[in-house]
């Protein structure tokens, strides 16, 4: 999903971390990542973000609910 779709400054880019089930932001020049907008963005960009990636990968995992495999 481009930055032009979300209208997210130069560089940046949003994400999906499998290891919290959440999007995140991530600057692909300064390898920075975070989970708070950067400035001027909307942040009701991420609410857009997270129902266009769950369409594309019908729900993503969740692991929160997992459990170990018990002998």
């Amino acid at each position: 999903m481009s930055s032009s779709t979300y209208n997210l400054p130069d560089n940046w880019e949003l994400r999906w971390s499998r290891t919290r089930n959440l999007p995140y932001f991530y600057n692909r020049v300064s390898a920075e990542s975070r989970w708070q907008a950067p400035d001027g963005v909307d942040p009701s960009v991420l609410i857009s973000f997270q129902k266009d990636y769950q369409s594309q990968h019908q729900q993503p995992p969740d692991y929160t609910e997992k459990k170990p495999d018990t002998p």
